[in-house]
């Protein structure tokens, strides 16, 4: 059995893994802002695993939020799809390692077809990914395109694009940095950290983020402001899966949060 624990300021969560045999997992999970969650999971072989979660579920003709996950992953290549009710979304992706380019690069792409809330009209959206992964560091570049059927045709404002880069210091020590752009002032942020090994067992990572935030004025106007954060997490691992994160993160003048995760098999 698998046991993981997720307390924080917001609330506790709480999730039961209970193996039936190596090939089939039952999950219960007690959230406390989605309630009860039955998650069921099967392998069919060693690249091929199918997911079903289910929240609240209960004996009434309601359909209720349902998750359905499909993952195939090799080495080089894999493919995922996902259809979640409660968002009327499904979603096809794959990545896969660039045959002609360096060790190491990859491709990703990610389709999301949505309904969106009240109404009857499809829309879509694909995201894109290219990425380098060496010994001593990572990047990525990403693109977002959204509603690409939409008329008259999209604007500059439903394209995004992003980065991503960790690099190794030392054997000890990296940094990393998340940078997203976008025509949309709300979706720009950015992040800076640095992860540190004290040992084996026992990782600190800190990350300083901005990002801006809309609210509501008196007269009802929106108002852009910009969010700053700071996130400190210690993270200590026991054998096997069992482990253990104590977090702490400041927000923009609010009261410090913290959190505890924790999992045991």
């Amino acid at each position: 059995m698998e046991f993981e624990a997720n307390v924080a300021d917001s609330g506790r969560d709480v999730k039961f893994t209970f193996p039936v045999d190596p090939k089939f997992a039952v999950s219960i999970k007690q959230s406390a802002t989605d309630g009860t969650t039955l998650g069921l999971a099967y392998v069919l072989d060693q690249n091929l695993t199918i997911k079903c979660d289910v929240v609240n579920p209960a004996l009434v003709p309601v359909l209720p939020k349902t998750t359905l996950t499909g993952e195939y992953v090799t080495e080089s290549f894999s493919v995922e799809t996902k259809l979640e009710t409660a968002k009327k979304s499904f979603k096809v992706g794959f990545a896969s390692d660039i045959p002609a380019g360096p060790s190491g690069s990859r491709f990703g792409l990610l389709y999301t077809g949505m309904y969106p809330k009240d109404k009857v009209v499809l829309t879509h959206e694909v995201e894109a990914k290219l990425g380098l992964q060496q010994s001593d560091y990572e990047v990525a570049l990403s693109a977002n395109f959204k509603d690409l059927t939409a008329t008259p045709a999209p604007v500059a404002s439903n394209i995004s694009s992003g980065f991503f880069g960790l690099f190794s210091v030392n054997a000890n020590t990296s940094v990393f940095t998340k940078i997203a752009l976008d025509q949309n002032e709300i979706n720009r942020s950015h992040s800076l950290g640095l992860a540190y090994s004290f040992n084996a067992s026992t990782t600190a990572k800190l990350k300083c983020s901005m990002s801006n935030v809309s609210s509501k004025d008196k007269d009802g106007k929106d108002v852009i402001t910009e969010q700053r954060m700071v996130d400190l997490a210690i993270t200590n691992a026991f054998d096997g899966k069992n482990q253990a994160t104590c977090a702490v993160q400041f927000k923009n003048g609010e009261a410090p949060k913290f959190g505890v995760y924790v999992t045991l098999e």
